[in-house]
């Protein structure tokens, strides 16, 4: 993951989801409940009333916890899941879902040898050439590399590759930058 404010998981956040990876790694889980995790936190994105009735203060914590069973039982969430949303729910953290589902997902990662990163390029990597790309990153770094395709035009062709914090720019825009520090140096 980068080191960049937008990837930052919040302590408590982290907290939450060690708690639940060990629950779900005991149970031999990972998969599923991380699954219902990345659900639940779409649902609650995708639903701002919803979100807002059990994160809220406005409702009592026993309409809450009425809300979040019937939630649970509508989405055929396991035992676990419930119990963890009952407990965001009466706990007031619901708010940090996100963060939570972030965390589990570099806890998972890390569990299965997983380093994931993204590759800018100006136009859209074909599938073919992205899994060519993440094969050789995978070589290049040990571990097993799952890359994520981005365009931006600004790096006006190559590509950038970062992956956990590390950057491999072949950018086309790096490369001209380069070359024009090295003509001011040498025509100093």
């Amino acid at each position: 993951m980068k080191a960049s404010r937008e990837n930052y998981i919040e302590p408590v956040a982290m907290l939450y989801a060690k708690a639940l990876f060990e629950v779900a790694v005991e149970s031999k889980q990972v998969d599923s409940i991380q699954a219902e995790l990345i659900e639940l936190a779409a649902l609650l994105s995708e639903n701002a009333a919803l979100n807002q009735a059990v994160a809220s203060s406005i409702f009592s914590p026993e309409e809450r916890e009425k809300l979040v069973v019937a939630l649970s039982e509508q989405s055929q969430m396991s035992p676990v899941m419930t119990k963890f949303f009952k407990l965001l729910t009466a706990k007031n953290r619901v708010v940090v879902i996100d963060s939570i589902r972030d965390a589990f997902q570099l806890l998972s990662d890390q569990k299965k040898g997983i380093m994931r990163g993204t590759v800018s390029t100006v136009e859209a990597l074909s599938s073919a050439e992205a899994a060519e790309l993440a094969k050789a990153f995978t070589k290049k770094l040990g571990k097993q590399v799952v890359l994520e395709s981005v365009t931006d035009k600004e790096i006006l062709g190559g590509l950038v590759v970062n992956v956990q914090g590390r950057t491999f720019d072949g950018s086309l825009k790096t490369t001209i930058r380069r070359l024009k520090d090295t003509l001011e140096r040498q025509s100093i």
